[in-house]
């Protein structure tokens, strides 16, 4: 008898309880309005805890989760290195100008930073790297992994170019040297790992320093993690052009990896290569997808391969579409972004390829999406697409983005870059000027 009215009790229990959550609208919080117990206030709604865990012990503490802390926000930059490591967004280095701004070149930053819901930007604790740019970094093992790069010490002084590997990992994250030699020096590469055996993958780059032309690089390297060395693996089938600013990633715990793009000697390339890790082979597929384009976003989530952006031949350069690639269907256009110069009905004047020359070009806007860029930073966490930074039409951008890969809508997430919009017709010099 006590058995069956407990179990009527814990019944009536859940039936309220789910009652009561279809019935009630999310209640508004922050800026002095407080949360009913066992919920929290996050991006402005009091909501039940989602995937992130530090929400709670925030809520608890009187922290306003929807107006977490920027006073430390890192500059905007581009092709810079990071991910997600222990419930952070890590980043690393990058080019905090754009080279060819006014005829004044670009350096290397060498400042770290952490996101962490709640909490906002802090600065990273500890070593880190020496300053670089254009290192190839990819996620794998509860790390990051950063290859490369390339360094300029002042505006206008000499390129230094890197071929050491490195790993973000542990709680907290620390950065640390896992090899300095057997892998040519570059920049511009792509980076994936690989669970069994435990490896990281490298493709390409370029190896020019200084004013030289472009050096593009077309071998694949192997850094085996149980060996602790690296490997140029003998290879079979058609194989890819040398390039940089190309994409790659890891499918399938590594066994298959799938490269997109790049900018080769012959121009941009618009090419989708499969490498298999086990018969060493590569494929190319003959597939349709995005634009010959470099310097695109690329990363995978549960076997879906997302791209965002970049920079192609376009008149208006720099892109904000997103696409996603699979094994079965082949690449599928998500978001458009925007529409291009030739867009007249509810577009706005932007500058095209060099705001330091006036032109009158019409641009119709993606609202939804990210400002156009190229060299961004993204990384994909817990059903999430995570976007920071790069190269935009204005300047370095220090936006933070997050795709949510089941509704793909864009939420901003960090403080809005205040370079975008741009200076408009006749602001000469004041804006920044996009690189070819």
């Amino acid at each position: 008898m006590y058995m069956r009215t407990l179990m009527r009790s814990l019944a009536a229990m859940i039936v309220g309880l789910l009652t009561m959550s279809c019935n009630e609208q999310p209640r508004a919080c922050g800026l002095g309005k407080t949360c009913p117990p066992q919920t929290h206030c996050i991006d402005g709604l009091c909501q039940n805890l989602p995937w992130w865990s530090d929400v709670a012990e925030d809520d608890a503490l009187g922290v306003d989760c929807s107006m977490p802390d920027n006073t430390t926000s890192p500059a905007g930059r581009s092709a810079l290195g990071g991910g997600w490591v222990n419930e952070g967004f890590e980043i690393f280095g990058g080019n905090p100008e754009l080279g060819g701004v006014c005829d004044k070149p670009g350096s290397s930053s060498w400042t770290a930073h952490r996101w962490r819901p709640c909490k906002g930007w802090q600065a990273h604790a500890g070593p880190v790297p020496l300053p670089r740019e254009s290192a190839a970094s990819t996620g794998g093992f509860d790390s990051v992994w950063m290859f490369g790069g390339r360094r300029r010490d002042k505006a206008g002084g000499p390129w230094s170019l890197y071929g050491d590997l490195w790993r973000l990992s542990g709680s907290p994250a620390r950065w640390t040297l896992t090899s300095t030699a057997d892998a040519p020096l570059r920049h511009g590469a792509a980076i994936a790992a690989q669970v069994e055996p435990p490896s990281v993958w490298v493709f390409g780059g370029d190896a020019a320093i200084n004013d030289q032309p472009s050096i593009y690089l077309q071998d694949i390297r192997r850094y085996r993690l149980d060996q602790n060395q690296w490997e140029l693996p003998p290879t079979t089938g058609s194989f890819p052009s040398a390039r940089s600013g190309h994409g790659l990633v890891a499918l399938q715990s590594g066994k298959t990896l799938i490269m997109f793009g790049g900018k080769a000697a012959n121009g941009l390339t618009a090419d989708t290569w499969q490498f298999d890790t086990k018969k060493m082979s590569w494929k190319r597929l003959d597939l349709s997808g995005p634009s010959a384009r470099h310097g695109f976003s690329m990363a995978q989530s549960q076997g879906t391969v997302w791209l965002f952006g970049g920079r192609d031949d376009s008149e208006q350069k720099l892109r904000n579409d997103l696409w996603r690639f699979t094994s079965t269907a082949g690449w599928e256009r998500i978001r458009v972004g925007d529409l291009g110069a030739q867009a007249t009905v509810g577009g706005v004047l932007e500058p095209q390829s060099n705001p330091c020359i006036p032109t009158d070009k019409w641009v119709q806007i993606d609202a939804d999406s990210p400002a156009r860029r190229s060299h961004a930073l993204i990384s994909a966490h817990a059903e999430g697409l995570w976007l920071f930074g790069g190269r935009g039409s204005c300047g370095p951008l220090a936006d933070l983005w997050r795709l949510d890969l089941s509704s793909f809508i864009w939420e901003l997430r960090g403080p809005a870059d205040q370079s975008y919009p741009c200076p408009r017709r006749a602001s000469l010099c004041q804006a920044w000027c996009t690189p070819p």
